[in-house]
C-alpha cells in the first residue's frame, strides 16, 4: 500500500487554505467540519494545514475579519475613517463607536 504524494513545498498558504476552508464551512457549517475535512478538500494532510494555522477557530476568525473588512468597506469607503481591524469594528458596532471614531 503507497501513501498519496505528498502537496509540493509552497502549493498552499495561509490565503489559499482559508479560501479552502470557507467553501468548506458553506457546505457542511462550521461545527460538522473538522481539519480532516478541510486537509482532503485542500489535498494536503492535516499536519500540512496545520503548518499554516493553529486550527479551525483561527480559520473562522480569518473569515470573519476578511467579510466584516469588505463590509465595512463598502459602508464607509476605503479611505475613510481610522483603519480598526474587522474584529474591533464588529465589537463596538452595537454601540456605533467605530462611527464617532472613538476607541472606548
Amino acid at each position: 500500500m503507497t501513501s498519496p504524494a505528498p502537496a509540493r513545498p509552497g502549493r498552499y498558504d495561509a490565503e489559499s487554505l482559508l479560501a479552502v476552508a470557507a467553501q468548506v464551512f458553506t457546505e457542511r457549517g462550521y461545527d460538522a467540519t473538522g481539519m480532516e475535512h478541510l486537509a482532503k478538500a485542500a489535498g494536503i494532510t492535516k499536519s500540512s494545514f496545520y503548518h499554516h494555522v493553529s486550527g479551525k477557530e483561527e480559520l473562522l476568525r480569518r473569515s470573519l475579519d476578511r467579510a466584516l473588512d469588505t463590509l465595512f468597506a463598502v459602508l464607509e469607503g476605503a479611505d475613510s475613517g481610522p483603519r480598526w481591524s474587522a474584529w474591533s469594528r464588529y465589537c463596538a458596532a452595537p454601540c456605533g463607536c467605530w462611527r464617532r471614531n472613538c476607541r472606548t
